[in-house]
């Protein structure tokens, strides 16, 4: 609701891109990508993190985001021509590097993960209990 308000307000300036619904945007899908691996830290336990596929699309995308959001920020507040036309390379070398982080993570493979939940814990069946009352 609230990006929707963002591109309503932005469709009224003909003028210009954009730039405040992308700069909301970008923000937003970087918080829920630092929350997303700020779960599977604490969720998975037996291999580590950075072995699974999951963590590589979510660094290659928090790359890309992160990359491009600073690029808008250099572009809508420096008046420098010069720093507006390295800007395309700027956003090259971010896509790039997000491609290729997300190429690398589909080739890899990973083994099923234990997560605190399904971590097996033995159970009262086999121990005999303990009377320690003083009768």
């Amino acid at each position: 609701m609230v990006f929707l308000a963002f591109f309503v307000f932005d469709l009224f300036q003909i003028k210009k891109v954009p730039t405040n619904t992308l700069i909301f945007e970008f923000l937003f899908f970087i918080v829920v990508i630092v929350f997303f691996l700020f779960q599977r830290m604490n969720d998975i336990v037996s291999i580590p993190i950075s072995s699974t596929i999951s963590f590589w699309i979510a660094v290659g995308l928090l790359i890309y985001f992160s990359g491009n959001f600073f690029n808008i920020l250099l572009t809508k507040l420096s008046l420098d021509p010069k720093i507006r036309a390295q800007s395309g390379m700027i956003y090259m070398i971010v896509t790039i590097s997000k491609n290729i982080l997300l190429c690398l993570a589909l080739l890899g493979s990973e083994k099923n993960e234990i997560t605190d939940e399904n971590i097996p814990f033995p159970n009262d069946e086999g121990f005999q209990k303990l009377d320690i009352s003083n009768n």
